[in-house]
């Protein structure tokens, strides 16, 4: 049995007592607030009105120095609660003030730097470095990670 749906199994009624019928708010916290929200805040509780699933009051616990952060926010945090759930499931969102564990994010691994065979494979497939639009700029960013990654699995 895999960890992730173990740890789903144990932490789903938990999570339902407090209000969270769909557990994927709180696992999923970072992909829908964003990463910045996301490192300074948590959701504690969600609350529905009596017999509906529209109108939900979402409490967030957020560190004290990002309080003000988050109450400016509060618009951009429901739109993006509302878009993931696909219907206007909270209507308001309530802050206290607290500790937030901090999520341990992985190493990243080191990227060797490009041959200059590689620049030019990689200008080639994405255009030259001096025409780089954002989409141009993500696409050889990843583009330098994939192939600076690779480099030592590749004998």
């Amino acid at each position: 049995m895999r960890v992730a749906m173990l740890s789903h199994a144990l932490t789903e009624r938990s999570l339902r007592r407090k209000g969270f019928v769909q557990t994927e708010i709180v696992s999923k916290w970072r992909a829908i607030v964003g990463d910045e929200i996301s490192q300074h805040s948590v959701p504690v509780k969600l609350t529905f009105p009596r017999g509906r699933r529209l109108g939900a009051s979402l409490l967030i616990r957020c560190e004290s120095s990002y309080a003000p952060i988050v109450q400016h926010q509060q618009a951009h945090i429901i739109s993006r609660i509302n878009m993931f759930f696909g219907y206007a499931a909270v209507e308001k969102v309530a802050i206290s003030q607290g500790p937030v564990r901090k999520a341990s994010r992985p190493a990243r691994k080191a990227v060797k730097p490009l041959s200059k065979e590689e620049n030019s494979n990689l200008d080639q497939l994405v255009g030259p470095e001096k025409e780089a639009s954002e989409l141009r700029q993500a696409l050889r960013s990843l583009g330098e990670n994939v192939i600076g990654s690779t480099k030592d699995t590749v004998s």
